[in-house]
């Protein structure tokens, strides 16, 4: 299976997989290797070693919709439980909650302007009209 490398927000997983070693042959007949390394992107392989299985994993985006916002935004990307921040200009925070998947965050009570998003480490820009 080709792996998509084009893509730039593919996460490397580096994985070493045990394998069964009761079984000396694949369905090939080929030699069942004892131990494997397993990443998105690139196989490495060491002496004597082979890969088992190719692990795929995309990290999602984190992002506020809509932007610009009147009344509530969303987060795409995020966890349950997530605590999101909002900063005015100056860095004094004026919202802080923590949401689910799907929970809109409430701004409406905020005055015009432009404000900082804290989520998961990451600073979003998001607009308040």
């Amino acid at each position: 299976m080709p792996i998509n490398t084009a893509i730039s927000d593919w996460e490397t997983i580096v994985k070493r997989v045990p394998v069964d070693t009761s079984r000396t042959t694949d369905q090939r007949g080929l030699p069942v290797p004892t131990t494997g390394l397993a990443c998105a992107g690139a196989v490495e392989m060491q002496a004597g070693e082979h890969y088992t299985s190719l692990i795929e994993t995309r990290k999602e985006q984190i992002s506020i919709f809509p932007n610009p916002v009147s009344d509530s935004f969303r987060i795409g990307g995020i966890e349950e439980n997530t605590l999101v921040t909002v900063l005015d200009m100056v860095g004094k925070t004026v919202l802080q909650q923590t949401v689910n998947r799907g929970e809109s965050v409430a701004v409406g009570r905020l005055p015009k302007g432009v404000y900082l998003i804290v989520v998961k480490g990451k600073t979003l820009k998001m607009i308040k009209n």
